[in-house]
């Protein structure tokens, strides 16, 4: 049997209502390749390992794997990346699931016509728990090659609906990969400086909005806040110099911290906190010269 070119991702933790529909959605997938399902349950409480254990039971081509211990998504990610065969990396978490049956192959395509790209991503809608659609289409106005800048201003590429190379991926992830709660946006960043990206101008995939979400379920500011911490953290731990996207991050971090002071104090302390520290001063002087400037 031939080894795999591509390798999809599934990192799922207590999805026992969505996860047949998740791997059913990738096995339909209709491609001229060989591609592997590598599932790794995070030690899920409910019944999602069965449903897993089940299906994998009837198709060759998932490979799973189950965790004794919790080891939370970045962690689970990087264990299932050291399981992986393929060149070319597909992501797809337990609730989301793509109703196009050509994703693959799509992104597939681009890949095999130019060498110089390194991530590929489309559009792709929300749903809720029950399958019904929120939002047709999240993604507005994309640039033809998405950049670092591009992380802070707009909205792009998303797990479930991006594949890459898995040669963009460091030898060893950094230490803040592993204390943000969306790692992928360093996965990401570390595509979008290793080559080019391509947008694919089609809905492929389903985001699932539902009461187990973590990310979904929090509001919109927070996930602002939230993004563009984790994105300081990302332009420090690369090895270019991304002072002049520091220098546009910073003013909107300190605004939104500033926003959420009051509306979720416990937030607000843990993002203070996570700042390197001549920052966490500059943010401090300039919130106190503030207050006393307008009384």
């Amino acid at each position: 049997m031939n080894l795999p070119s591509l390798s999809v991702i599934v990192l799922t933790y207590n999805h026992e209502e969505f996860i047949a529909e998740c791997i059913e959605s990738i096995l339909s997938q209709e491609v001229t390749f060989e591609f592997e399902i590598i599932i790794c349950d995070d030690a899920s409480t409910d019944g999602t390992a069965k449903l897993v254990q089940e299906m994998a039971s009837k198709s060759p081509k998932i490979r799973p794997f189950y965790h004794a211990e919790n080891k939370q998504p970045a962690e689970n990610f990087t264990f299932a990346v050291q399981q992986s065969r393929g060149n070319i990396l597909a992501l797809c978490e337990g609730d989301d699931f793509w109703h196009a049956k050509d994703k693959l192959q799509l992104h597939w395509n681009v890949f095999d016509a130019d060498p110089s790209i390194s991530l590929t991503y489309a559009n792709y809608r929300k749903v809720d728990e029950n399958g019904e659609v929120v939002s047709e289409a999240c993604l507005q106005d994309q640039h033809e090659n998405f950049n670092l800048r591009d992380l802070i201003h707009k909205q792009g590429p998303s797990t479930h609906s991006m594949v890459f190379l898995r040669s963009v991926l460091p030898e060893r992830f950094p230490k803040d990969f592993y204390r943000v709660l969306n790692p992928d946006t360093f996965i990401m960043a570390w595509a979008i400086k290793h080559g080019k990206s391509k947008y694919i101008d089609r809905v492929q995939a389903s985001y699932r909005v539902h009461s187990g979400g973590i990310w979904s379920q929090k509001t919109e500011l927070e996930k602002r806040l939230i993004r563009y911490s984790t994105l300081l953290k990302v332009y420090r731990n690369l090895p270019e110099n991304t002072r002049q996207e520091e220098e546009i991050l910073m003013p909107l971090l300190f605004h939104l911290l500033t926003k959420v002071r009051f509306k979720n104090r416990q937030l607000y302390s843990q993002i203070l906190a996570d700042i390197p520290r001549a920052l966490r001063w500059t943010y401090r002087l300039k919130t106190s010269y503030y207050r006393l400037k307008n009384g």
